[in-house]
């Protein structure tokens, strides 16, 4: 056996506490993508263009930063090509919040504890375990709280993504896949109790398979948010994940490798 391949890259996680203006998010990706991992600030001013590690492929992303005010941050995603996949926006309290911020070579993941937790991922989607470009194209993808112009968005699944090949990109019409194998209406829990994990993938609506996301699982439905488990993802290898405010087409919870 071995760790699964969607489980075997890179990653950071890191929370930044009591945050009271969005400059503390843009130093902490700054830090968490270029100063520890493996990103370049093509921009060279602490607000990127931040470029993700190139792929085997030559496929990247990159995501810029914007405070537009103390409480209200925009994220702008790019893929290889320089289409533009997104910019969507966050806010946060202005009395203070915990932020996580966590990280890899192909994914951003930003969740502010607000009374409703909120969050903004963006990722190159791969099609694990195929060769890259053996299947599909490396989708990139996004996904927010709010949209560019400062309107609700569906925080659960919808997302926006980009298809090179067609030059455009497809905006908030994607979903999460539940990879449940024992149908929607049970529980991602084994017999003995243990947690089932399943990977984290995503469609568009015309059930036309992404790919899946590194470092993120698919977990049973009544778990709660912030909450943090252990499982097992090889022979003798545990893993630490935390539970996330995303959640499936059908509420099975998202959790986010910790440690």
């Amino acid at each position: 056996m071995a760790v699964p391949d969607f489980l075997s890259s890179a990653f950071r996680f890191t929370t930044l506490a009591a945050v009271t203006d969005v400059n503390t998010i843009i130093a902490g990706l700054n830090t968490e993508l270029v100063t520890n991992g493996t990103w370049t600030d093509t921009g060279g001013t602490g607000v990127g263009p931040f470029k993700s590690e190139v792929g085997v492929d030559g496929t990247f992303f990159t995501l810029t930063v914007a405070r537009l005010s103390a409480t209200e941050i925009q994220y702008t995603v790019n893929d290889w090509t320089g289409i533009l996949v997104y910019n969507p926006r966050q806010v946060i309290d202005a009395g203070g919040v915990n932020v996580i911020i966590a990280s890899g070579p192909d994914y951003v993941y930003v969740e502010s504890g607000t009374a409703t937790p909120t969050a903004f991922m963006c990722c190159r989607l791969r099609d694990w375990p195929e060769t890259p470009g053996n299947v599909n194209p490396n989708f990139v993808c996004t996904t927010g709280p709010l949209t560019a112009a400062g309107g609700a968005t569906n925080r659960y699944w919808n997302l926006w993504y980009s298809c090179p090949a067609q030059t455009r990109t497809y905006g908030a019409n994607g979903f999460i896949i539940n990879r449940d194998p024992y149908g929607v209406t049970t529980h991602l829990i084994s017999p003995s109790g243990a947690l089932i994990f399943t990977p984290f993938d995503f469609a568009d609506d015309s059930d036309f398979y992404l790919g899946r996301v590194p470092q993120v699982v698919i977990l049973d439905s009544g778990l709660a948010w912030g909450a943090e488990y252990t499982l097992t993802i090889d022979s003798g290898v545990t893993a630490v994940f935390q539970v996330c405010t995303f959640v499936s087409l059908s509420s099975r919870r998202i959790a986010i490798r910790k440690a």
